[in-house]
């Protein structure tokens, strides 16, 4: 017989036995949810070499095992496999994976990507994923189709159109340590069209760096003959009303302040110039897909040449060196505050203070081209992003930034990096050397 007490013991054990089997399946232990997988990029295409971003986890009672591995023709290739401790470290996993599919034996053609994850709870739980993917070994082939003779020299500019045997993921140009962004040329499949710089120094190698869906890399070398660019050396005595401008212009720096003209015309002419040049080449960094220029620029009008671009000077005070620099443009001088004009059309990237430049206006030409308007009084274009005509007056020569005397220092830049001005002033060579090219296709 049961006896209201013998009850009240039973329905105690009851709820205990209810709360243990509760806090068992709740627990870390007992908890019954898979762990998450998370590939990044595209997977479904590899080719012969390519990296898979995988990002696994489990919150609960943490990550046991991950298994990455390819079937093909019932034959299980393991890629990646990791067993993992006991640690609140195994919350998550995350693995950049290079796989080498030939070197593991695979073939060229169908295989199925399968991706498990195990947790470490009692049950196990494992979650998959499962996929179709096809191996493609064959990187792309590269047709140069600009054939004409590429003559170009150091400090200039060049230009090459190729057509891919596929259709790329990335592709570019790249002189040295240089890449330069290649632009899908209209109306051609896989045909793409890209402006490279060429440094004054040395004999450099230009090459097309182009991958496939897959992954596949190619490069293929452009030929081009180099001729070598005459430099001039300066040796430039430091006036004291360059020191006196100096001192003036560094007033806007705080850690300037109280250092003497030498010492001022050193970090001015080094580490704010360096600085100044690398807000430009981030300015430039990024182009319109689109040509809007027209023929030959322009040259400001009625001025006079007073430095040419690639000048190196020497700097010198009372006998002794302050500095060096690169001049990276040309100055041009006529009037005082003479009117300036866009030299073609473009889209104007900046109008403002631009360090040692002073007043600048930097336009767009689109395909990586771009040109540069430092020194200015004033501007009239203050609207970033507003379209600019070839002969529009952009503003007026001054002597702002590091400047002694009322002159337009103008500069052209490809992919943000300094271009002879003199070759894009000329109507001959830019249609034997840049409209040709692109139209010889």
């Amino acid at each position: 017989m049961i006896t209201h007490r013998n009850e009240k013991v039973f329905f105690v054990m009851f709820l205990l036995l209810i709360f243990l089997v509760a806090a068992f399946f709740f627990s870390p232990w007992g908890e019954k949810f898979a762990p998450k997988i998370v590939i990044s990029g595209e997977t479904s295409l590899i080719g012969a070499q390519k990296e898979i971003a995988l990002d696994v986890a489990d919150t609960n009672s943490g990550l046991a095992r991950i298994e990455v591995a390819f079937i093909q023709n019932g034959t299980k290739y393991t890629a990646f496999l990791k067993e993992l401790g006991k640690g609140e470290e195994n919350k998550s996993f995350r693995s950049v994976t290079l796989l080498k599919p030939i070197e593991m034996g695979l073939k060229a053609g169908v295989a199925e990507l399968e991706i498990t994850a195990s947790d470490r709870s009692l049950w196990k739980n494992e979650a998959k994923i499962s996929q179709q993917v096809v191996f493609d070994f064959i990187p792309p082939r590269i047709a140069i189709k600009s054939k004409l003779p590429n003559y170009t020299s150091q400090g200039g500019s060049s230009v090459v159109v190729y057509e891919a045997s596929k259709r790329l993921v990335n592709t570019s140009v790249v002189v040295q340590n240089e890449s330069y962004s290649a632009f899908p040329l209209a109306g051609k499949n896989n045909t793409y069209v890209a402006f490279f710089a060429l440094p004054l120094k040395g004999n450099p190698r230009a090459a097309i760096l182009a991958e496939d869906l897959a992954g596949n890399p190619v490069r293929v070398n452009i030929p081009m003959v180099v001729a070598t660019k005459r430099i001039v050396h300066d040796r430039i005595a430091i006036s004291s009303s360059l020191l006196a401008k100096t001192q003036d212009f560094a007033q806007q720096y705080n850690s300037l302040l109280g250092k003497s003209a030498s010492e001022t015309f050193k970090a001015v002419n080094g580490g704010i110039r360096e600085e100044s040049d690398k807000r430009i080449r981030a300015i430039c960094a990024v182009s319109a897909g689109q040509k809007f220029w027209e023929g030959a620029f322009l040259r400001m009008q009625g001025s006079a040449t007073m430095a040419k671009f690639g000048d190196q000077r020497t700097y010198l005070h009372e006998g002794k060196i302050l500095g060096r620099s690169v001049h990276l443009g040309v100055d041009l001088a006529s009037t005082a505050n003479a009117p300036i004009m866009a030299s073609n059309n473009g889209i104007v990237v900046f109008a403002g203070d631009l360090g040692i430049y002073g007043n600048t206006v930097i336009i767009d030409h689109g395909l990586g081209l771009f040109s540069l308007y430092a020194h200015m009084d004033s501007i009239a274009v203050a609207t970033v992003g507003s379209m600019v005509k070839k002969g529009q007056v952009i503003g007026k020569s001054g002597l702002t930034g590091l400047a002694v005397g009322d002159h337009l220092h103008f500069s052209l830049l490809i992919g943000g990096n300094f271009v002879e001005p003199l070759e894009w002033w000329d109507g001959r060579w830019v249609a034997n050397n840049i409209e040709a090219r692109i139209k010889a296709i």
